[in-house]
This record gives C-alpha cells, structure tokens and sequence, in this order.
C-alpha cells in the first residue's frame, strides 16, 4: 500500500509554509544517508534532517522470494536528535518484485513516519533481480540461446534444437565423456545452499543406453570440476528425469552447468557414421532445495577430488560401495540406500582416464531428501607412467590412445590429413597441404603433464619425416596451451629432438602437443615417442 501524507501536513501544504521531504530517485549505493523534512505547523519551517542505513541495493534471485520476505530487515530511519522512525514501504512494488519472471531492475520506495504518522521522509532502494541460480531458456523456447554445445576433439556429429528440444546426431563419442558437451555459463551457488540439477532427456530408438552426466565446473578456477556432483546415467527411448545434486561450500560467482555426452558408457563406441547414436534433451533447470534437505548421516563416501577411490575395472566399484553407511535420527537407513547412476560393464584401451560418481540417495518419511556421492578415478593400467610430467602412452605402444587427433580446423580446401597406428610402437601423421594455413589447424595433443612450479621440461619426440626435403617440414611444439612454442625439423633419419626449456611459474597441468598444418609440401611424420623430461638437473639436449 502506499503510505499517505496526514490532514495536518497537507494542510501545511496548502499553506506553502514548508516542503515536505525529498525523495532520492537515483541508485543507492550507500548503506545511509540523509534527507531533509517538514516536522512543523507553525508559519516557520523546522527542517529535520533523516538519516537512512541499510538501503544498500538488493540483489535478488527472481521468483525465489519468500511470502514472509522481510523487506525492512536491517533498514533504520534516525532523525539529527537520535529519534528513531518507522521505516515502511511501498508494499504493491515489492509484490510487483515477489511475482517477476525475469531479470529486472525496481526502484523500491521506503518511509519514515514519526510517532504522530507523518511520513517525513522517502528513500528510493534498488532492487535488482538477477538469475543467480536458474538457468535461462532451460526449455529451449528461445532456440539455443543461452547455450552452447561443443563436439570437442576426437567426438563428431552434429546438433539442432528441434522441436523445442535438443537433437543430437554423434557419429564419434571420442574416448572422454567431456568431449560433447552442451553447458550454460555464469550460474551462480551460494555458500552452504543445496541445489538440485535437473534435465530431461531420451534415446531415439536403436540408440538405447546412450551415456549423460551432469555437473558443474567453476569458471573462476580452470573449469575445475566441482565433485563430488558427478554421475553417469544410460538413457532409455522414455523421456525421463536425470538428476544431481549438490552443496556449495563457497559463494560460486560464475559457474558452468554442464552435460557430458560424450564417452562415458559401453553403449557410446556404437556410435559411427553408419551407425549414429541420436538423443534428446529438453527442460534443464535448477532448483534451491535447502530446506528439503534431510540431515542423513553417510559414512566411507568420497566428495573431493582429493579423497576419490582409484580403480582399475568396473570390478573394483562394489566393493566401495559396500561399504557406505547412513544414519537419520539415530536409526540405520543403509539398507533403504537407493544407488542412482551408471556403470560400465567393461573398461578398453581406448580410455586413459575417467570420472565415475555413484549417488547415494535416502528418501525420509516426510519426503525430504539426503544424497551423498562415491567417486571413482579409472586409470587404465596399461597406460602407467612413471611420472606425473610424462604424458599418457608416450611411446605409443598403444596407438593413438590418450591422445588427441585434431584436425577440424583443417578444411578440404587447405588440405588433407590421415593418422595411421603403425601397429608397431609406431604412428604416422600424413599431410597433403593444398594452400598454407595455420599451424594449430593439424595438432596431436593431450591435457596430463603435471609440472611443478620452480623444475624446468622439454619435450622430446623421436621420429622422422618422410618428405622430398625433411628439413624444410616444420614440426611446432607446445607447452601450455599456445604460450611456450618451438619449432622442431627432424630429418629423414630416426632421431630424438627436442623443445626449448618451459618453466612454469606455479604447479599445474598444462596441455603438450604438436601443431603441423604450417607447410606447403606434402609429408609424412612418423614418432616414435612423445614425451617430457624433467632438466633441472640434467638436460640430455645440452649434452647432444
């Protein structure tokens, strides 16, 4: 309702005796300040000067607040002698706000009133509704804005929203399951809130156990995977809910909500182009679930990356999860443990590593829910390295396996590419160039050297080029992503080479690889090894 001017200060009005106070239409971004006002009848104006605290802007999430939203909490009204008013406000505005659908910006109107219930003074608060937690255009009724989706190097097909709902066509899973992704950015968690991630999804007929994950990453922080919530799911030819769940332990200012739809289950390697896996995915969205959160008491589960179970097989899986106990008000619910999630039948030698998370669920008799995750690392065991810097199958004695062949950016028009397994602890990489292009358009690569702040590494590749002049192919390696390059010309002959020297600043895992579209002649590179050496030291390249 809004707050009306008492007969004796508009009789005083009329008078034109005084003006009654200000309102401040503009932006408040202060937590006080101060207003003029009348508090007088006589023909003489008193001025009263009002100091306001507490009307800093509101930031609010759309259509999450409460009925009993207290909408004067901390907000105080003080007169220059001490006197404290009554603050109100403009209570038809702050239902507007309860009810918007969208981001908005309001100006929310506040009072003073005084002990004889004058208003002796406006204050104008900025209200800003903002997305915060939910996630633009989840049912897609805007086409695909607000969301992105990437086949990634090693997966390939293609994507429409169709229908009102995503349709994907994969013709290559790739051999991780982060290698399709569809994923929305800039959410935002809130310390200590639980949050539940829903989507809607189904395999078209022939394409039955197709893999979806769900999760999240901070993209403050690397992409790095906010585990514990992580979990494989099979899709059927029904459209059926797919849920996880999870609890911010921090304030998360820019957060990725993704879906992992690449290599994740047995089910994906059917995918070819003869034989394309197709699937859809429909209504994503997220929910505060705080307060439907019961306090179940779970034991022997791993929520950190730090403190998941290492595995070798799916055969491995069970016997951690027999080991999970819940409690809830003091009596053992292990036994009425639901196990949500998917797990592979069988491990090849296509996969180096993956993440794998089982949710542990309880539903308590008032319906409230208690969810708690055990988190697995699979690492194939005929991929051991003997040291963290090292990549993944280095020698490839396995192929291309843990390697990445990227060669999307390198049209028909620049050239032709063709990677060979020798079969023979060897691989071939044949260029046909047809105009020069960039050097990354070709790239062999891989996202697993962990280096250490301080040490100092090269890369080292044993291989040679088949070419009418070997010397002239040039062959660039990275460190980092594209931050540290060298250029490499081997000969015709086998031979190690090696990159200039890369010292990171602080410990991390960087990606290596090689970049080869940047040639006019046509050649083949055959490599023996790829990998990185620690020269802090020792460095072989200076004894060479």
């Amino acid at each position: 309702m809004k707050f009306k001017k008492s007969l004796l200060a508009l009789a005083v009005l009329a008078l034109g005796t005084v003006t009654l106070g200000a309102c401040n239409g503009g932006t408040e971004n202060n937590s006080s300040t101060s207003s003029s006002s009348s508090s007088s009848s006589s023909n003489t104006a008193t001025q009263t000067e009002v100091t306001w605290a507490g009307l800093t802007a509101l930031e609010l999430v759309w259509g999450d607040i409460p009925a009993d939203y207290d909408w004067t909490a901390g907000v105080t009204a003080t007169t220059a002698d001490g006197t404290q008013l009554t603050v109100g406000y403009d209570e038809d505005t702050a239902a507007e706000i309860a009810a918007a659908t969208n981001t908005r910006l309001f100006p929310l109107e506040y009072t003073a009133t005084d002990a004889s219930g004058n208003v002796v003074a406006t204050q104008d608060r900025v209200v800003r509704l903002i997305n915060g937690y939910k996630l633009n255009n989840g049912d897609l009724s805007q086409g695909s804005t607000s969301w992105s989706t990437k086949y990634n190097p090693s997966s390939a097909g293609s994507y429409e929203v169709a229908d009102g709902a995503l349709h994907y066509t994969m013709t290559d899973a790739g051999t991780e399951a982060w290698q399709l992704q569809t994923e929305y950015d800039g959410a935002q968690l809130k310390a200590g809130e639980t949050y539940k991630f829903t989507v809607e999804a189904r395999a078209a007929e022939g394409s039955e156990g197709k893999s979806i994950a769900l999760g999240f990453e901070d993209l403050d922080n690397g992409y790095a995977v906010m585990l514990p919530a992580y979990v494989e799911y099979s899709l059927t030819t029904e459209m059926t809910e797919y849920s996880v769940y999870y609890t911010a332990d921090k304030d998360y200012n820019n957060v990725k909500v993704a879906l992992y739809l690449g290599r994740g289950l047995d089910a994906d390697d059917k995918a070819t182009a003869e034989t394309p896996l197709e699937f859809y995915v429909d209504n994503m969205r997220i929910e505060r679930i705080t307060d439907q959160v019961a306090e179940v008491e779970f034991t022997n589960t791993s929520a950190t990356s730090a403190d998941r179970f290492t595995i070798s097989g799916p055969e491995d899986i069970q016997g951690f999860m027999d080991k999970v106990t819940a409690t809830y008000n003091g009596q053992d619910v292990t036994e009425d443990i639901e196990w949500v999630g998917e797990l592979p039948e069988a491990f090849d030698s296509s996969i180096a590593t993956t993440n794998i998370g089982m949710m542990a669920t309880y539903t308590a008799e008032d319906g409230k829910i208690a969810f708690a995750y055990v988190g697995f690392n699979w690492q194939n065991p005929t991929l051991d390295r003997d040291y963290d810097y090292e990549p993944f199958n280095a020698s490839f004695d396995s192929g291309f396996t843990s390697w990445n062949k990227d060669s999307k950016s390198y049209p028909e028009s620049e050239g032709t590419v063709e990677y060979t397994d020798n079969e023979d602890g060897t691989i071939s990489i044949h260029l046909t160039p047809k105009m020069s292009a960039d050097d990354w358009h070709v790239q062999l690569w891989q996202n697993s050297s962990k280096l250490v702040a301080g040490h100092s590494y090269r890369i080292a590749l044993t291989g040679y080029v088949q070419a009418e002049d070997p010397s002239a192919v040039l062959i660039r390696t990275e460190f980092d992503g594209s931050q540290h390059k060298t250029d490499i010309h081997f000969t015709g002959e086998m031979s190690t080479v090696y990159s200039d020297i890369y010292t990171p600043e602080s410990d991390r895992t960087v990606r290596t690889g090689i970049l080869m579209a940047e040639n006019t002649a046509e050649y083949t590179l055959v490599l023996d090894s790829f990998t990185v050496i620690d020269v802090t030291e020792n460095d072989p390249a200076a004894q060479a």
